[in-house]
Order: structure tokens, then C-alpha cells, then sequence
């Protein structure tokens, strides 16, 4: 327990024992985005937002000085656009945007309660309806919850949480409805600030007392925005961020209790939107956001009142075009790019140890660089080439041996260049291709034996190309696609024997990629790339065993990404950054393993291929949802909606009066209710549980990723269509089903983006 992993499963096996690519995420955090923040004791806790490009249902602590995963077994779904706030030693959490097994959104009204080392489903007999872009602050031993956007658009109402049940509270005055408000609680009152309905962004100040919500009148504000974030200090609130669009705000402001002044501190956080903010021992925290570059993963902000200070970089920067090697089991890493430009590089180097990443120097290592190429030789790591951070090529050779680079002088070497690739070979290095900024690629074949780079001319060799992969197998070097002279992707397999380069015939050949990762497992090699095959939503890995291709898909693990870094390691092998929507961060392991599949019984999730046990056999998704099951008969492991009660340990549909829910076998995501009537009162259920799982972690199986690479909403005129409608909110189903006079969430609508599931897609403006 406490270790979790995400699998995937070939899609041409179905039958117990076979071996399968496991993908384990390994505790490295991210630039959160989206994330809900909450103080619990000494600590900050962060709940779920996205990582990289999915939605995450990750738990993380921060200490003061460093974050710590908590791998509970029990969690929430996977969300973003939720909120959370302390009461009585718990951080209480609320709603949010997710995604079905479907695919669709779906707005969430759940309520989880964190004590430090578990979560719970709570389930009161009244709750708020299922929204996203709501804030939550507690005020007088009570969680206030206002606004945000559920099925039928934004909304106004004001929500009490007592520790046991939501209570809708009806002021006689309320600020407007809205969505991505910030809200922070100063002395007896809760401070609310700025948000967006339909209309545009909004920058009006209420102050809630309890009772009633009062608009202040502040000769100074902030201007209007969403997005940003609020957190109280004593008898002060500081505002940071948010904006209208891109780009966004980096200003800070403080309210004193009547009036805004804006702060001009020497040093500042870079502008952001959707980031997490909370307090700890009189500070100020910021953590995560959009349209943060170049800083570093999980760095946290400080505001002492005064000046803004981070902490110090825990881990590499989001990252492309960079390189690792081995050397004694530590994976090391150098350069690459933090821009989607090619001209801004990094120069820093890092090694993974012990389970944890460590910097190295600056003192002697390798100029910034991107687009070169390290690999193992005996107890060093050698690097070659690359290009600058002036697209200048560089045709030098360096050693990393586990403390230190050192640049080597050989007296002949490779010409400069870029995109090449290289891997080990006993006692020599291989480096094939590349790019030298001529009229031709690179087809040459040079060695490295640790003192020497020769050029070997064998009998056939693989036509010119670069951007290409290559791994260690065995006796032999694996080369796969990468691209021609014609600029068109390639999908032919060669290997290198030590003599010559043999052209390989497999049954079945992944499509022609460019700028995949490769490294060896165990005796296969294992390539990732961006598949042009596979959806977003999927984790694409190709194994060759040293005859053909095997096509390996999983829900949950790295998401399809372009010039990722691959590096053999004892147990598998690791798998850092690349770039998909933006450069990415995220670090995971893959390994080989033999596992159970679809339908077959299990006692835990790490017996099944799917890494989903759920009503005690292995099922194909995480099935969350209310009114879903994976024991079906003659459906066995598939997820499927259900008839009758929720199954397990799901949450049971509400009951008042004559106002029983019940699953009608159509909406899998929650309960069905009859109309109003005068016999029953309105109420609601959050519509998720935690599925019967034993011991799937609760994770969404498809990560939250979407195929359109993030896109934010570029501001054109909103659409009229019922079911998908961003200024009404995150979803708006056509046929939303009637709660006892409030609303449930429908079956949603197809195609959720992973920025409309945060919520993030940027006001249209009525005309």
C-alpha cells in the first residue's frame, strides 16, 4: 500500500498472466494548475488540478520546506475547478470538473473531508448542486461556499457546511453570479473579489458577514479579472494575479479592511492565472498556474507582508529537447529548452538518486544546449553535440562520472550537429544521423571507446535522417523512424550488430514518429512518443522483443509528448518531461510485468493489467461513478450503467419523501429523481463514490487529457448549442435531470477539453 501505479494493457491481449508495459508516476510535483489549496495544521495541503496536461487526483503536503506525495488508497475522482477549506482539524472539499470513462464532462457535487492521512466521502442529506469555479472559505465555524458554474450556468447561491450537512443560505443581498471569484476570510468575515459571468470579468469587493453579503465601496481596486487568487493574513488580505486573456497579471494587492492598495515589491512571482494560494505561519504561499515558464516544478512563493521570495528548485524545470544518461544507477540530466522556441536553453544538470532529484554544480559542466545526446559507457556518461542557445551547432564531447563533467578533447569526432541519437555497446558508444544544418542529413556511424571517436563505414546503413530513437538490446543497437531528407516521418527498424546495420522486417511496425524516447527494460526495448494514432487521452508504448512490435495502451500514464528523455535504470526505465501543450515536468518509471485482465477476480488494483479493481474483479476504467458497476453479469469487467441502487460502497441516491432517486441504466454519473411534487423537497447527492474499489487510488482511468492539446477559448462568439456552452458554464447537458426541484448533473456533453474541465476557458463576451 502507498505506492501507486498506472498500467497499460495490449490492446490485442485479453487473457491472464501476460506481460504488459507498468507505468508508475513517481513522487515528483509538477506545475500544478488549477489545484485547490487548504491549511490543515502545519501544513498546506493541495488537492487535484492539472498536471502537465490531465487532470490529477493527487495529494501533496507541504512542510515549510519541501513537498511530500500522500499516496492514500481511498481518494477523489480526478478534478480541477473545486475548492476546499479547514474546519474542525479537516480540509473540507467540494465539486469540481471532471471526466467520465465516456469521455464526457461532468460537473461533480461530492464532499471529501482530508484528516491528514485518509479521505472520506461524506454524504448530507442536502448539498449544493454539482458546480466548478466556486470559492470556499470558513468563517465563524462554518465553510461558506458561493457561486461558481453548474449545469444551468453561473449561479449566485450562498452554502453553509456544518460538519455535517450543506445548509443554502438566502441573503437579501448577494454579489452576481459567477464563476473563478477568489474569496479569503479576514477576521469575522469572508472577502470575496473579481470573477467572470457571461458578460466578461468582473472587479466588484463583497464582504460576507455571516448573515448578509455587503458590497464595499474602496476608492482603490484591483482591475476586473478571474483567475487569480486571495488568501487573509491577520487583519489583511493579499490578491495576486488573474487576468482578462493572456496575457496575465503578475500584480499584488493587499485589502486593509476598507480599502485596496496595490504593492510594488522589488521581486515578484511571474504573471499567472488559475494558481493555489493559502497561509502558513503568517505567510502568504503561491504555488502552480497558467502561463508560468521557465520555474521551476513545485516551487512555492512567499509574501512576508513586505517582499516575495521562492523556494528553492526541488526539481528540473518543465522541459524538451534535453538528454539523460546512467552512470551506477543514478540517471543524470542536462539542458533542453523550457520555451516552445528552439533559442532558449538550459544549462543545468541533475541527477536522480535515492528516489529523489538532486542539482549539480554550475561549476564545469556543458554550455546550455538542446538536441543533443548522452548514453552510458562503464562508470561514465558521455554527451555529445547538440545546439546552443544561438542555434549554434556544437560538436564537443564531455564525460559525466557520477560528480562531475569533464570535456574531453579527441583528436577526430563526429562533424556538429543535432537530432542525433546515441546508445551503448559494450565497450563503445554508437551515434547514428543527425542533423548539420546542410543541404543533407546525416547518415554516418561513429563509435566512442572512451578515448577515441571512429568512423565506421559497414556494408548498408539506414538512410539519412535525424530526430530519430535508438536503445541498447542485447547484443545489438535498435533504431527506429525519426525523419528523411524529404522532411516525412519514418517507421523502418534497424539494428546494429557491431558491424553492420541490419534492416529489420516486423509483422508489426508502429507509424512513422519523430523525436520518440527509447530505452531498454529488462530484454525488450520500450519506445514512447506522440503516436499519431492514439488520442491525447491514452498512453501509447511500443515494446520490440528482438522480432516484432507490440502495441501497449494504458488510461493513466505519460500522456502522448514529443522529445521526452528515456534512461535505463535496474528495475525499468525513466521517463522525463518532453512537450505536448507546453513543456512538460513529470517523471514516471516503466516496467515489465505479468498481470491479470478484464473481468478476472482481484483483491487490488496492482493484480490487474487495467490497475482498476473494482467490485472485486479487474475492470476496464476506474468506475467512479455513481451509478455504474464492472460486475455486471456477461459484462464482467467492464464498466457499465446500472438499474436499481448504487453497488458497494458508491454513494446512495438521496431520499426525501416521496422524492427517491434510483440509477436508471442510462446516466451512469448519478442518480435519476422524479419531478417536483408537493410530497418531497429538493435535494441532491454528489453523484460519485469511490466505486467499490480496493485499491485503485480512486484515479480517473483516462488522466483527464483531451485531444486538443489544451487550447484555451479564443474569445470568439459563444455558441448557442444547449449542451456545450462555455459562458453558461463548465457543462451544460441538454437534458439535465430534475433533482426534486434542484438539478442533477446529466450524462454530459462529448468532447471535454481539458481547460473547459478546470473550467479555464476565458469568457466570451455577449455582443
Amino acid at each position: 500500500m502507498g505506492r501507486w501505479r498506472w498500467v497499460a494493457m495490449p490492446l490485442l491481449l485479453a487473457c491472464a498472466g501476460f506481460d504488459t508495459v507498468v507505468w508508475e508516476r513517481l513522487p515528483v510535483l509538477d506545475i500544478p494548475r488549477g489545484p485547490a489549496l487548504a491549511t490543515l495544521g502545519s501544513n498546506v495541503v493541495l488537492f487535484g488540478g492539472a498536471m502537465g496536461y490531465w487532470l490529477s487526483d493527487e495529494t501533496w503536503e507541504w512542510d515549510g520546506s519541501k513537498w511530500t506525495r500522500r499516496d492514500p488508497v481511498v481518494r477523489p475522482p480526478a478534478r480541477g475547478g473545486h475548492a476546499m477549506a479547514v474546519l474542525d482539524g479537516k480540509a473540507v472539499l467540494f465539486g469540481g470538473g471532471a471526466q467520465t470513462s465516456a469521455g464526457d464532462g461532468v460537473n461533480l457535487g461530492d464532499t471529501w473531508e482530508w484528516d491528514g492521512s485518509e479521505w472520506t466521502q461524506r454524504a448530507p442529506t442536502r448539498s449544493p448542486p454539482p458546480r466548478a469555479r466556486h470559492v470556499m472559505v470558513t468563517v465563524g465555524g462554518r465553510i461558506v461556499l458561493f457561486g461558481g458554474t453548474d449545469d444551468n450556468g453561473d449561479t449566485d447561491e450562498t452554502w453553509e457546511w456544518d460538519g455535517t450537512n450543506w445548509t443554502q443560505r438566502q441573503p437579501p443581498q448577494r454579489p452576481s453570479p459567477r464563476g473563478w471569484a477568489a474569496m479569503a476570510t479576514v477576521g469575522a468575515q469572508a472577502l470575496l473579489f473579481g470573477g467572470a459571468d457571461a458578460s466578461g470579468e468582473l472587479g466588484d469587493t463583497w464582504k460576507w458577514n455571516g448573515t448578509n453579503w455587503t458590497q464595499a465601496t474602496p476608492t482603490r481596486s484591483p482591475s476586473a479579472r478571474q483567475g487569480h487568487s486571495m488568501v487573509g493574513l491577520g487583519t489583511r488580505v493579499v490578491l495576486f494575479g488573474g487576468g482578462v486573456g493572456y496575457p496575465p497579471l503578475g500584480d499584488t494587492w493587499e485589502w486593509d479592511g476598507g480599502d485596496w492598495t496595490q504593492i510594488t515589491p522589488a521581486t515578484s512571482p511571474q504573471a499567472r492565472q488559475w494558481h493555489g494560494m493559502a497561509a502558513l505561519s503568517g505567510e502568504a504561499l503561491l504555488v502552480g498556474g497558467y502561463y508560468v515558464i521557465g520555474e521551476g516544478a513545485g516551487v512555492v512563493w512567499r509574501w512576508d507582508g513586505t517582499a516575495w521570495t521562492a523556494s528553492p528548485e526541488a526539481s528540473p524545470k518543465p522541459r524538451w529537447l534535453h538528454a539523460m544518461g546512467v552512470v551506477g544507477g543514478d540517471v543524470v540530466l542536462l539542458g533542453g529548452s523550457q520555451t516552445w522556441n528552439y533559442v532558449e536553453m538550459l544549462d543545468d544538470s541533475w541527477s536522480w538518486t535515492n528516489s529523489a532529484w538532486a542539482r549539480q554544480g554550475p561549476a564545469g559542466q556543458p554550455p546550455a544546449r538542446g538536441g543533443h545526446a548522452i548514453a552510458a559507457l562503464g562508470g561514465t556518461a558521455v554527451l555529445f553535440g547538440g545546439h546552443d542557445a544561438d542555434d549554434n551547432l556544437l560538436g564537443d564531447t564531455w564525460e559525466w562520472n557520477g560528480q562531475a563533467w569533464q570535456e574531453r578533447q579527441p583528436i577526430a569526432a563526429p562533424p556538429p550537429r543535432t537530432s542525433h541519437a546515441m546508445a551503448s555497446l559494450g565497450a563503445r558508444v554508437v551515434l547514428f544521423g543527425g542533423n548539420p544544418y546542410g543541404p543533407a542529413l546525416c547518415d554516418d556511424t561513429w563509435e566512442w571507446d572512451g578515448t577515441t571517436w571512429t568512423e565506421r563505414f559497414p556494408s548498408t546503413r539506414p538512410p539519412a535522417r535525424s530526430a530519430h530513437a535508438m536503445a541498447t538490446r542485447g547484443s545489438r543497437v535498435v533504431l527506429f523512424g525519426g525523419w528523411d531528407e524529404h522532411s516525412e516521418a519514418v517507421a523502418d527498424t534497424w539494428e546494429w550488430d557491431g558491424d553492420d546495420w541490419l534492416l529489420r522486417s516486423p509483422t508489426t511496425s508502429p507509424p512513422p514518429m519523430t523525436s520518440v524516447a527509447m530505452a531498454s527494460v529488462g530484454d525488450v526495448v520500450v519506445m514512447m512518443g506522440e503516436d499519431s494514432g492514439a488520442s491525447f487521452a491514452v498512453t501509447v508504448a511500443w515494446v520490440w522483443d528482438g522480432t516484432d512490435w507490440s502495441r501497449h495502451v494504458s488510461t493513466g500514464g505519460p500522456l502522448r509528448r514529443m522529445d521526452a528523455a528515456m534512461a535505463s535504470v535496474t528495475d525499468g526505465a525513466l521517463l522525463f518531461g518532453g512537450v505536448g501543450p507546453g513543456p512538460l515536468g513529470d517523471l514516471w518509471k516503466a516496467q515489465l510485468v505479468s498481470v491479470a485482465g478484464s473481468g478476472e477476480p482481484c483483491a487490488s488494483a496492482a493484480e490487474c493489467a487495467s490497475q482498476h479493481c473494482v467490485d472485486g474483479v479487474c475492470c476496464d476504467t476506474s468506475c467512479v461513478w455513481q451509478c455504474q458497476a464492472c460486475d455486471v453479469p456477461g459484462s464482467e469487467g467492464t464498466c457499465t450503467a446500472i438499474t436499481g441502487d448504487p453497488r458497494g460502497n458508491r454513494t446512495p441516491c438521496s431520499a426525501v419523501g416521496t422524492c427517491e432517486g434510483t440509477c436508471d441504466g442510462t446516466n451512469p454519473v448519478s442518480c435519476a429523481y422524479p419531478a417536483p411534487s408537493p410530497d418531497c423537497e429538493p435535494a441532491t447527492d454528489g453523484g460519485v463514490g469511490d466505486g467499490g474499489s480496493t485499491d485503485d487510488g480512486g484515479s480517473t482511468d483516462d488522466g483527464g487529457a483531451t485531444d486538443d492539446g489544451g487550447t484555451i477559448d479564443d474569445g470568439g462568439p459563444a455558441s448557442d448549442d444547449a449542451s456545450h456552452d462555455a459562458d453558461a458554464g463548465l457543462w451544460r447537458p441538454g437534458n439535465v435531470a430534475t433533482l426534486c426541484g434542484c438539478q442533477a448533473s446529466g450524462a454530459g456533453a462529448p468532447g471535454l477539453a481539458l481547460l473547459a474541465a478546470l473550467g479555464l476557458a476565458v469568457r466570451r463576451r455577449q455582443r
